[in-house]
C-alpha cells in the first residue's frame, strides 16, 4: 500500500508532463541565440538597471526575511511599469493631443500601458514565488549540511515538516495570472484585427487616389493643349486675344501647380497614417507573440508549483519519515531546473517591456 502511495507522489512520475510543459516553450538554436543577443544590447541592461534600482528603493530590513542568515529580499514596487515605460505615458498623451491622430492610435498606446501593467503584474508574482520558495531552499539548505538522512535526529525532521507545511500552505502565486493574460490576450487581437483593417483601407485608398489623380492628370494635359489652341485662334484674329493669352496661361498654370501642392499634401499625410498603423500592428503582434510566451512558461511553472504543494502537505499529512526522505531528495534533484524556469520568465518580462518601448518609441517618431 505504501509502495502504490509513495508511486503517486513521487515527483519524478509527474517528470513526463513537466518536460512537455518545458518542451513546449523551448527556443530553437536560432531563436535561442537572438534571445542571447536581446539580452546583451544596452537597452535591456538599461531596463534591467532600472528596475533593480526601484527594487533596491523597497528592500525591507532584515526581520522579514524567512531565515536571519537570509540577505533582505526586495519588495517589488507599486506602479513599477510607470518608470519603465518609454516614452511615458503621459509624454504620449501630450503628443496625442497635439498631433490628433487617428484613435486606433490612441487605442494602441492606452493597450501597450496595459501590457505593461500585466508585465508589471507577472514580475510580482515571479518575486513572490522567490519568497515562497525560501522554504524549500531551507530544506535544501539542511540536506546539504546533513547529507544522510539516517542520521537526522528529531529536531531535524521537526524543522523539515514544519517548512514542507509552511510550504504547501502558500497560496499558488501563478494561479491568477491566466485570467489577465486572457484579457489582454483578447484585447491585443481585437485591436490588431482593426489596425489591419484600416491600414488596408487606408492602402486602398491611397491607390485609388493615384489612378484618379493619373486619370485628372490627363485631363487636365488635354485641357490644357485645347486652352492652347484656342489661345492661339485668339491671338491670331484679335489684339484682346494678345493681352490676354500670357495673363489666362499664368493663370492656368497657377491653378494647377495648386491643386498639385494639395494633392502633395494629403499623400503625405495618407502615407504618414499608412506607416503608424503600420507600426502600431506591428507593435501588437509582437506583443501577443510575448504574452503567448510568457502565458506556457507561467503554465509550467504553475504546474510544478502546484505538484510541490500537493507532495508537500501529502507528506506532512502522512508523516512517514522515508516518504520525507525521497521528496527531500527529489526536491534537491529538481531545484536548479525549476529555478531555470522562473529566471527564464523573469528575462522574458524583460524582453517584453523592451519591446513595448521600442515600439512606442517607434510610433511616436512617426507621429510627430
Amino acid at each position: 500500500m505504501r509502495k502504490i502511495i509513495w508511486s503517486k507522489l513521487r515527483l519524478s512520475s509527474g517528470k513526463k508532463g513537466r518536460q512537455e510543459d518545458m518542451s513546449s516553450h523551448k527556443r530553437n538554436p536560432s531563436v535561442a541565440e537572438e534571445y542571447n543577443e536581446a539580452f546583451r544590447t544596452k537597452s535591456y541592461t538599461e531596463l534591467f538597471n532600472k528596475v533593480q534600482n526601484q527594487l533596491e528603493k523597497t528592500c525591507p530590513d532584515k526581520g522579514h526575511s524567512f531565515s536571519s542568515s537570509s540577505p533582505p529580499t526586495p519588495v517589488m514596487p507599486s506602479h513599477l511599469s510607470k518608470y519603465i515605460l518609454d516614452p511615458p505615458q503621459e509624454t504620449v498623451s501630450s503628443i496625442l493631443d497635439r498631433s490628433g491622430p487617428h484613435h486606433f492610435l490612441f487605442n494602441y498606446f492606452d493597450t501597450s500601458q496595459e501590457a505593461g501593467k500585466v508585465c508589471e503584474f507577472v514580475l510580482a508574482n515571479v518575486h513572490q514565488v522567490g519568497l515562497n520558495y525560501r522554504t524549500i531552499k531551507k530544506i535544501t539548505n539542511l540536506t546539504e549540511q546533513y547529507p544522510d538522512p539516517t542520521r537526522w535526529n528529531h529536531n531535524q525532521y521537526d524543522a523539515l515538516y514544519k517548512n514542507l507545511a509552511s510550504f504547501a500552505t502558500h497560496n499558488n502565486p501563478f494561479s491568477s495570472i491566466p485570467g489577465r493574460f486572457v484579457q489582454i490576450h483578447d484585447t491585443h487581437v481585437q485591436l490588431l484585427q482593426q489596425l489591419t483593417v484600416k491600414y488596408r483601407k487606408t492602402k486602398r485608398r491611397m491607390k485609388l487616389t493615384k489612378y484618379i489623380k493619373r486619370g485628372l492628370s490627363t485631363f487636365l494635359m488635354v485641357g490644357s493643349s485645347a486652352a492652347a489652341v484656342i489661345l492661339l485662334v485668339l491671338t491670331a484674329h484679335s489684339m484682346v486675344g494678345m493681352v490676354a493669352a500670357p495673363g489666362l496661361i499664368v493663370c492656368l498654370g497657377f491653378l494647377m501647380m495648386k491643386r498639385k501642392l494639395k494633392g502633395q499634401k494629403r499623400k503625405y499625410k495618407r502615407m504618414g497614417l499608412e506607416v503608424q498603423l503600420d507600426v502600431a500592428a506591428r507593435g501588437v503582434y509582437t506583443l501577443i507573440n510575448d504574452f503567448d510566451t510568457m502565458g506556457q512558461l507561467v503554465k509550467g511553472l504553475y504546474n510544478e508549483m502546484e505538484h510541490k504543494k500537493f507532495v508537500a502537505g501529502t507528506v506532512v499529512k502522512r508523516g512517514r519519515n522515508g516518504m520525507l526522505q525521497e521528496v527531500v531528495r527529489d526536491f534537491k534533484t529538481h531545484e536548479s531546473v525549476f529555478l531555470e524556469q522562473v529566471e527564464e520568465l523573469k528575462n522574458h518580462i524583460y524582453l517584453c517591456f523592451l519591446n513595448i518601448n521600442r515600439a512606442r518609441r517607434l510610433l511616436v517618431q512617426e507621429i510627430v
